[in-house]
């Protein structure tokens, strides 16, 4: 989109700053929107760049960031495509990235971690949530285009996905992750809360999609393996001291890791409700860290913004709209925005709880991107919970 005063979507309130974070959003994804052939060209991150290599087809795909990675990561698109829709409305992006990631499937249902070159044929990556969001990614685009004959093309590579993925569940009532893989948080595996809670709304997603097919032979599998997973998470790995869920059922000492990510998409998800939904916003909330934002300890002294967003849409659906505006003035505006060493108009990958450039994950503080679309977040939250 050339003229950036052209936005099919628009958002507009008494809150400046929320105007104003809602369009560094959007244009955060513009910058990540780019022409495939320009993607990154080498399958190992962490090295060199060079944006030489086509990552999907067509004219423009919906990358991770505007410097690097320049790939298509399934979990990034899971919070800037839902930006993109109620800003630029510039789908095609996403349907290539989907696209690009469907081809990739194992014969086993697998889908990859991230698309092509850091994936190949020859060299597979696999990430249990990142295999689940390019089915929610699915679902998404689906809903915003209502495209059925899209939809009906991959369904038969849906069912597979999904059935391997029920394939996961245990005698635990939930599924067992056995790879380590994810938005770089660490310890994944085992029975994970935020694992499963994606995998919850997996399903719920795919059961609206399996009525939109006519499909109603996957209905009594899919709805048991909500309830099994639902029953299992809140009874297995609930803190009711801490009012937070545990990471998994391995560790729950007093010093266990209570994740942002998976509490935050236990809300979400739909998983939990009420008074559990009410009990987790607000001890999330109590961890903020002033003027910075919202710790994800899963990763370190990390403020990640991309599981930040997910925060934010918990709070909205906790029923503390109130308090997802707080976070989103003082993290996203005043922070992410405002702070001199921001570029003003564009969202930062992540940094650390004392403010400072470094992303636990790297070892060079260099690789950090300041245009970054798993960070924007607040621009769907916003007109989708917020402005109604």
């Amino acid at each position: 989109m050339e003229d950036l005063r052209d936005y099919p979507g628009y958002f507009n309130s008494d809150n400046e700053k929320l105007n104003r974070v809602w369009y560094a959003g959007a244009y955060t994804n513009q910058l990540c929107s780019a022409d495939p052939i320009y993607g990154n060209a080498l399958g190992v991150p962490g090295t060199d760049w060079y944006f030489n290599a086509t990552i999907a087809n067509g004219t423009s795909v919906l990358m991770d960031g505007a410097k690097r990675d320049r790939l298509v990561w399934p979990g990034d698109i899971a919070i800037s495509g839902p930006a993109i829709f109620v800003s630029t409305n510039s789908l095609d992006g996403i349907k290539n990235g989907i696209d690009s990631l469907f081809v990739l499937q194992q014969p086993d249902g697998r889908l990859p971690w991230a698309g092509t070159p850091f994936t190949r044929p020859d060299q597979f990556s696999f990430s249990f949530t990142y295999h689940l969001y390019t089915l929610l990614d699915l679902f998404d685009y689906f809903l915003y285009t209502g495209d059925i004959e899209y939809l009906k093309n991959y369904w038969s590579q849906y069912k597979l996905a999904m059935n391997w993925s029920l394939s996961t569940i245990d005698a635990s009532g939930m599924a067992n992750v056995t790879s380590s893989n994810d938005w770089l948080r660490s310890g994944m595996g085992g029975h994970n809360v935020e694992a499963n809670s994606i995998f919850y709304r997996t399903l719920d997603t795919g059961l609206k999609l399996a009525a939109e097919v006519g499909d109603d032979s996957v209905v009594d599998t899919w709805a048991s393996a909500m309830t099994k997973i639902k029953e299992s998470v809140n009874s297995r790995l609930w803190d009711p001291v801490q009012n937070l869920f545990f990471d998994n059922d391995e560790n729950q000492t007093a010093d266990a890791l209570r994740p942002q990510d998976g509490n935050a998409w236990a809300v979400v998800s739909g998983l939990v409700s009420g008074d559990r939904a009410a009990a987790i916003s607000t001890s999330l909330a109590s961890r903020w860290v002033r003027p910075y934002g919202a710790p994800a300890p899963e990763a370190g002294a990390t403020i990640s913004p991309f599981a930040s967003g997910f925060e934010v849409q918990a709070h909205y659906m906790a029923g503390f709209p109130a308090r997802a505006v707080e976070l989103v003035e003082f993290m996203w505006g005043g922070f992410m925005l405002d702070d001199a060493r921001m570029t003003g108009s564009s969202f930062v990958e992540g940094y650390a709880t004392d403010g400072a450039l470094h992303y636990a994950p790297y070892d060079n503080d260099a690789r950090l991107s300041h245009a970054h679309g798993w960070s924007t977040g607040p621009t769907s939250a916003l007109t989708f919970l917020g402005a109604v």
